[in-house]
Protein backbone atom coordinates (compact mmCIF):
# COMPACT_ATOMS: atom_id res chain seq x y z
CA UNK A 1 0.00 0.00 0.00
CA UNK A 2 1.19 3.75 -1.15
CA UNK A 3 -0.25 5.27 1.74
CA UNK A 4 1.20 2.76 4.83
CA UNK A 5 3.47 1.03 3.46
CA UNK A 6 2.32 -2.25 4.08
CA UNK A 7 3.35 -4.84 1.85
CA UNK A 8 1.03 -7.75 0.76
CA UNK A 9 2.50 -11.03 -1.22
CA UNK A 10 0.22 -11.83 -4.05
CA UNK A 11 -1.38 -14.83 -1.86
CA UNK A 12 -2.66 -12.19 0.78
CA UNK A 13 -3.80 -9.68 -1.83
CA UNK A 14 -6.07 -12.21 -3.49
CA UNK A 15 -7.29 -13.59 -0.02
CA UNK A 16 -7.95 -9.61 1.10
CA UNK A 17 -9.92 -8.47 -2.17
CA UNK A 18 -6.64 -6.15 -2.48
CA UNK A 19 -6.93 -5.78 -6.14
CA UNK A 20 -10.62 -5.13 -6.33
CA UNK A 21 -11.37 -3.31 -2.99
CA UNK A 22 -11.35 0.42 -3.09
CA UNK A 23 -8.96 0.94 0.50
CA UNK A 24 -6.28 -1.08 1.91
CA UNK A 25 -7.17 -3.56 4.61
CA UNK A 26 -4.58 -2.22 6.44
CA UNK A 27 -4.88 0.92 7.18
CA UNK A 28 -8.44 1.76 5.12
CA UNK A 29 -6.98 4.47 2.61
CA UNK A 30 -8.38 4.51 -0.66
CA UNK A 31 -6.83 2.32 -3.58
CA UNK A 32 -8.06 3.67 -6.19
CA UNK A 33 -6.21 7.06 -6.95
CA UNK A 34 -4.40 8.74 -9.87
CA UNK A 35 -1.03 7.76 -11.11
CA UNK A 36 0.16 11.28 -9.64
CA UNK A 37 -1.52 10.93 -6.40
CA UNK A 38 0.40 7.27 -6.39
CA UNK A 39 3.61 8.73 -6.63
CA UNK A 40 2.80 11.25 -3.62
CA UNK A 41 2.21 9.05 -1.44
CA UNK A 42 5.38 7.07 -2.02
CA UNK A 43 7.68 10.28 -1.57
CA UNK A 44 5.93 10.80 1.82
CA UNK A 45 6.70 7.20 2.74
CA UNK A 46 10.48 8.08 1.81
CA UNK A 47 9.88 11.25 3.87
CA UNK A 48 8.74 8.86 7.27
CA UNK A 49 10.91 9.80 9.85
CA UNK A 50 10.99 6.30 11.38
CA UNK A 51 12.75 4.83 8.30
CA UNK A 52 9.86 1.97 8.18
CA UNK A 53 9.26 0.83 4.36
CA UNK A 54 11.86 2.88 2.98
CA UNK A 55 13.77 0.06 0.66
CA UNK A 56 10.26 -0.62 -0.63
CA UNK A 57 9.59 2.40 -1.45
CA UNK A 58 12.62 3.34 -2.74
CA UNK A 59 12.09 0.35 -5.18
CA UNK A 60 8.62 1.34 -5.71
CA UNK A 61 9.50 5.03 -6.33
CA UNK A 62 12.02 3.75 -9.13
CA UNK A 63 9.51 1.68 -10.99
CA UNK A 64 7.37 5.03 -11.17
CA UNK A 65 10.50 6.62 -12.95
CA UNK A 66 10.62 3.46 -15.44
CA UNK A 67 7.66 3.70 -16.44
CA UNK A 68 6.51 7.30 -16.06
CA UNK A 69 3.64 6.42 -13.82
CA UNK A 70 2.72 9.70 -11.78
CA UNK A 71 6.02 11.24 -12.57
CA UNK A 72 8.14 12.27 -15.77
CA UNK A 73 9.55 8.96 -17.44
CA UNK A 74 13.16 9.23 -16.03
CA UNK A 75 15.50 6.66 -16.43
CA UNK A 76 18.66 7.93 -14.53
CA UNK A 77 16.61 8.82 -11.40
CA UNK A 78 15.09 5.45 -11.72
CA UNK A 79 18.44 3.67 -11.89
CA UNK A 80 19.22 5.87 -8.34
CA UNK A 81 16.25 4.52 -6.25
CA UNK A 82 17.07 1.01 -7.80
CA UNK A 83 21.03 1.65 -6.52
CA UNK A 84 20.04 2.88 -3.02
CA UNK A 85 17.77 0.41 -2.21
CA UNK A 86 19.58 -2.61 -4.02
CA UNK A 87 22.66 -1.73 -1.32
CA UNK A 88 19.91 -2.30 1.51
CA UNK A 89 18.95 -5.81 0.23
CA UNK A 90 16.10 -5.39 -1.96
CA UNK A 91 15.90 -8.29 -4.15
CA UNK A 92 13.71 -6.71 -6.80
CA UNK A 93 15.88 -3.61 -7.00
CA UNK A 94 18.88 -5.58 -7.49
CA UNK A 95 16.92 -7.01 -10.26
CA UNK A 96 15.69 -3.96 -12.16
CA UNK A 97 19.45 -2.33 -11.55
CA UNK A 98 20.40 -5.45 -13.24
CA UNK A 99 18.46 -5.25 -15.96
CA UNK A 100 19.45 -1.48 -16.05
CA UNK A 101 23.51 -2.48 -16.43
CA UNK A 102 23.11 -5.15 -19.09
CA UNK A 103 21.22 -2.75 -21.85
CA UNK A 104 23.01 0.20 -20.51
CA UNK A 105 20.36 2.22 -19.39
CA UNK A 106 20.09 5.43 -17.21
CA UNK A 107 23.67 4.43 -16.88
CA UNK A 108 26.91 3.00 -17.94
CA UNK A 109 26.09 -0.87 -19.73
CA UNK A 110 28.08 -2.92 -17.33
CA UNK A 111 27.78 -7.08 -17.68
CA UNK A 112 30.37 -7.62 -14.69
CA UNK A 113 28.05 -5.80 -12.18
CA UNK A 114 24.64 -6.57 -13.93
CA UNK A 115 26.10 -10.32 -13.38
CA UNK A 116 26.73 -9.46 -9.68
CA UNK A 117 23.54 -8.22 -9.39
CA UNK A 118 21.40 -10.83 -10.96
CA UNK A 119 23.53 -13.57 -9.06
CA UNK A 120 22.24 -11.84 -5.62
CA UNK A 121 19.19 -11.74 -6.83
CA UNK A 122 19.09 -14.88 -8.05
CA UNK A 123 20.43 -16.42 -4.64
CA UNK A 124 17.27 -14.82 -2.94
CA UNK A 125 14.75 -17.10 -5.56
CA UNK A 126 13.46 -13.70 -7.83
CA UNK A 127 12.94 -15.98 -10.69
CA UNK A 128 13.76 -13.12 -13.63
CA UNK A 129 16.99 -12.77 -11.90
CA UNK A 130 17.34 -16.65 -12.17
CA UNK A 131 16.36 -16.02 -16.26
CA UNK A 132 18.27 -13.35 -16.93
CA UNK A 133 21.34 -14.97 -15.29
CA UNK A 134 20.92 -17.65 -17.40
CA UNK A 135 21.23 -15.48 -20.41
CA UNK A 136 24.44 -13.76 -19.10
CA UNK A 137 25.55 -17.31 -18.68
CA UNK A 138 24.39 -18.49 -21.95
CA UNK A 139 26.30 -15.81 -24.06
CA UNK A 140 29.40 -15.61 -21.44
CA UNK A 141 28.98 -11.98 -20.71
CA UNK A 142 30.01 -10.63 -17.56
CA UNK A 143 33.06 -13.13 -17.15
CA UNK A 144 30.25 -15.98 -16.38
CA UNK A 145 31.79 -18.79 -18.32
CA UNK A 146 29.71 -20.96 -20.80
CA UNK A 147 28.21 -23.53 -19.39
CA UNK A 148 24.67 -25.02 -20.64
CA UNK A 149 23.95 -27.47 -17.76
CA UNK A 150 24.10 -24.33 -15.50
CA UNK A 151 21.96 -22.36 -18.00
CA UNK A 152 19.30 -25.05 -17.77
CA UNK A 153 19.34 -25.05 -14.38
CA UNK A 154 18.61 -21.83 -13.78
CA UNK A 155 15.91 -21.51 -16.21
CA UNK A 156 14.40 -24.67 -14.08
CA UNK A 157 14.40 -22.95 -10.88
CA UNK A 158 12.54 -19.65 -12.44
CA UNK A 159 10.43 -22.03 -14.31
CA UNK A 160 9.25 -24.09 -11.28
CA UNK A 161 7.95 -20.12 -10.81
CA UNK A 162 5.64 -20.09 -13.60
CA UNK A 163 8.31 -18.09 -15.53
CA UNK A 164 7.02 -18.13 -18.88
CA UNK A 165 10.27 -17.18 -20.62
CA UNK A 166 12.34 -19.91 -18.48
CA UNK A 167 9.35 -22.94 -19.24
CA UNK A 168 9.69 -21.59 -22.57
CA UNK A 169 14.31 -21.59 -22.82
CA UNK A 170 13.82 -24.44 -20.97
CA UNK A 171 11.85 -26.18 -23.37
CA UNK A 172 14.21 -25.30 -26.21
CA UNK A 173 16.80 -27.27 -24.20
CA UNK A 174 14.91 -29.93 -24.15
CA UNK A 175 14.22 -29.87 -27.78
CA UNK A 176 17.96 -29.28 -28.63
CA UNK A 177 19.45 -31.49 -26.06
CA UNK A 178 21.28 -28.28 -24.60
CA UNK A 179 22.60 -28.80 -21.08
CA UNK A 180 20.22 -31.35 -20.57
CA UNK A 181 19.33 -34.79 -22.12
CA UNK A 182 17.51 -34.49 -25.87
CA UNK A 183 13.77 -35.14 -24.58
CA UNK A 184 11.21 -34.09 -26.93
CA UNK A 185 7.94 -35.06 -24.26
CA UNK A 186 9.74 -33.22 -21.64
CA UNK A 187 10.47 -29.98 -24.60
CA UNK A 188 6.63 -30.31 -25.59
CA UNK A 189 5.49 -30.26 -21.77
CA UNK A 190 7.47 -26.96 -20.70
CA UNK A 191 6.37 -25.45 -24.21
CA UNK A 192 2.62 -26.11 -23.40
CA UNK A 193 2.71 -24.49 -19.61
CA UNK A 194 4.66 -21.39 -21.07
CA UNK A 195 2.32 -21.10 -24.21
CA UNK A 196 -0.40 -21.69 -21.64
CA UNK A 197 1.07 -18.48 -19.75
CA UNK A 198 0.17 -16.87 -23.56
CA UNK A 199 4.10 -16.71 -24.67
CA UNK A 200 3.63 -16.01 -28.01
CA UNK A 201 6.44 -18.58 -29.59
CA UNK A 202 5.74 -21.26 -27.14
CA UNK A 203 2.33 -20.72 -28.59
CA UNK A 204 3.60 -20.88 -32.55
CA UNK A 205 5.49 -24.18 -31.88
CA UNK A 206 2.32 -25.41 -30.21
CA UNK A 207 0.53 -24.91 -32.74
CA UNK A 208 3.19 -26.54 -34.70
CA UNK A 209 3.19 -29.74 -32.18
CA UNK A 210 -0.20 -29.96 -33.68
CA UNK A 211 -0.20 -29.88 -37.06
CA UNK A 212 2.59 -32.37 -36.82
CA UNK A 213 1.44 -34.98 -34.63
CA UNK A 214 4.98 -34.90 -32.38
CA UNK A 215 4.30 -35.76 -28.97
CA UNK A 216 0.37 -35.20 -29.17
CA UNK A 217 -2.52 -36.64 -31.31
CA UNK A 218 -2.42 -34.60 -34.15
CA UNK A 219 -5.14 -32.14 -34.49
CA UNK A 220 -5.30 -29.57 -37.19
CA UNK A 221 -7.62 -27.59 -35.32
CA UNK A 222 -5.64 -27.01 -32.08
CA UNK A 223 -2.92 -26.58 -34.52
CA UNK A 224 -4.75 -23.38 -35.88
CA UNK A 225 -5.93 -22.33 -32.32
CA UNK A 226 -2.16 -21.80 -30.36
CA UNK A 227 -1.01 -20.63 -34.45
CA UNK A 228 -3.79 -17.93 -34.27
CA UNK A 229 -3.44 -16.60 -30.79
CA UNK A 230 0.70 -16.55 -31.65
CA UNK A 231 -0.80 -14.56 -34.71
CA UNK A 232 -3.22 -12.20 -32.54
CA UNK A 233 0.49 -11.30 -30.35
CA UNK A 234 2.14 -10.60 -33.76
CA UNK A 235 4.24 -13.38 -34.38
CA UNK A 236 5.19 -13.40 -37.77
CA UNK A 237 5.38 -16.53 -39.18
CA UNK A 238 1.96 -17.84 -37.60
CA UNK A 239 -0.56 -16.58 -40.29
CA UNK A 240 1.82 -18.33 -42.72
CA UNK A 241 1.69 -21.69 -41.04
CA UNK A 242 -2.03 -21.40 -40.77
CA UNK A 243 -2.27 -20.83 -44.33
CA UNK A 244 -0.46 -24.32 -44.87
CA UNK A 245 -2.79 -26.33 -42.83
CA UNK A 246 -5.86 -27.87 -44.06
CA UNK A 247 -9.13 -26.06 -43.97
CA UNK A 248 -11.10 -26.84 -41.13
CA UNK A 249 -12.94 -30.05 -40.69
CA UNK A 250 -16.63 -30.46 -40.61
CA UNK A 251 -18.33 -32.93 -37.66
CA UNK A 252 -17.17 -36.45 -38.68
CA UNK A 253 -15.12 -35.30 -41.42
CA UNK A 254 -11.28 -36.28 -41.29
CA UNK A 255 -8.85 -33.96 -41.98
CA UNK A 256 -6.53 -34.43 -45.02
CA UNK A 257 -3.05 -33.41 -45.05
CA UNK A 258 -2.31 -30.62 -46.95
CA UNK A 259 0.89 -30.59 -49.27
CA UNK A 260 2.10 -28.08 -47.10
CA UNK A 261 2.77 -29.21 -43.87
CA UNK A 262 5.84 -30.92 -44.34
CA UNK A 263 7.51 -27.76 -44.58
CA UNK A 264 6.36 -26.57 -41.23
CA UNK A 265 9.49 -27.73 -39.34
CA UNK A 266 12.21 -25.87 -40.50
CA UNK A 267 9.76 -23.09 -39.14
CA UNK A 268 9.56 -24.34 -36.10
CA UNK A 269 11.28 -21.57 -33.36
CA UNK A 270 14.07 -23.57 -32.36
CA UNK A 271 16.12 -20.78 -30.19
CA UNK A 272 15.83 -19.60 -26.67
CA UNK A 273 14.28 -15.75 -25.85
CA UNK A 274 16.50 -13.17 -25.03
CA UNK A 275 14.38 -10.65 -23.86
CA UNK A 276 15.82 -9.46 -20.50
CA UNK A 277 12.97 -9.50 -17.99
CA UNK A 278 12.74 -6.70 -15.07
CA UNK A 279 9.62 -6.13 -12.58
CA UNK A 280 7.58 -3.12 -12.60
CA UNK A 281 6.06 -3.94 -9.62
Amino acid sequence: CTSCGQMFCGQCKESAGFQSVASCPTCRMPTRVSPAEDARRVVQLLARPDGRHTRAAQYTLGTYYMTGHGVAQDDAEAARLFRVAADKGGVLAQQNLAVFYMVGRGLAQDDAEAARLCRLAADQGCAPAQYNLAILTRDGRGGIARDRGEVARLYRLAADQDHAGAQFNLGMCYANGRGVPRDDAEATRWNRRAADQGHADAQFNLGLTYAQGNQVAQSFDEARHWLYLAADQGHAKALACVDHLPPPTKPGQRAVQSEGDSESEEWKTDSESDEWQDCES
